[in-house]
């Protein structure tokens, strides 16, 4: 138990982001503490209960969304994006490993306006330069249930900055939306042990999960889901 109370400490110390479970008070065109919204006609929104979202959170109580606005008549074309200031900055051709939890909301209506598709999560890495680098994109996310997504992170440049974007996954502009709960950070990569279940509202402490890993040592399942 000490053992794996030290692991976790370390962990959590090396951590390269803030509130990386999206906490906050619920609301409209409100961001979690540590994320800011980021881009043009971009107001992303701390999840469950607004535009008829009720999903409830993967990890902790509350997520965030994003859409793209499509042809809405309000910001056409557009889409939404958050930006953090990193504890400690992605450096060059250094490989970090991360997953994030995604999905869709089917009945995502904001007033009149269905934005009910799915999109693309795209991540940015930003030097102090403001020059941005496309480091990882999730493609189409059309599960309607949390699905884990573990990626690297490789940048060019230092990267004090990561940008998280709900992008189109067609030349065609449409409306639509992603929720984003539970980025986790893996300091030694993708390692079985590393692997501990998302925080519950009943139940604080981190246990270990039945995972299994494919030929590239990286989660397939977790508990009989199915990863990306």
């Amino acid at each position: 138990m000490l053992l794996f109370l030290i692991s976790t400490s370390l962990t959590t110390i090396a951590q390269q982001l803030v509130n990386p479970s999206f906490e906050g008070p619920t609301a409209r065109a409100v961001s979690p503490k540590g994320w800011l919204p980021y881009g043009d006609a971009s107001s992303p929104d701390t999840q469950p209960g607004a535009w008829k979202v009720t999903n409830e959170a993967s990890h902790g109580y509350t997520y965030l969304s994003m859409v793209c606005r499509g042809q809405s008549g309000i910001d056409e074309g557009k889409w939404e994006s958050t930006q953090q200031t990193l504890i400690n900055p992605l450096m060059p051709q250094q490989v970090y490993h991360y997953s994030i939890d995604l999905a869709y909301n089917k009945d995502f209506y904001a007033d009149i306006i269905a934005f009910d598709n799915p999109v693309n999560l795209r991540v940015w890495g930003m030097n102090e330069m403001q020059q941005k680098e496309l480091l990882w994109e999730s493609g189409s996310v059309n599960n309607t249930n949390w699905e884990t997504y573990f990626f690297e992170l490789k940048p060019n440049q230092r990267t004090p900055y990561l940008v998280l974007e709900a992008f189109y996954t067609t030349p065609e502009k449409y409306c639509g939306n992603v929720l984003l709960d539970n980025m986790q950070y893996y300091p030694n990569g993708f390692q079985k042990d590393d692997v501990i279940l998302s925080l519950s509202k009943e139940d604080t402490s981190s246990l270990l999960l039945d995972i299994d890993l494919n030929e590239y040592n990286l989660p397939s399942q977790i508990d009989g889901r199915e990863v990306h």
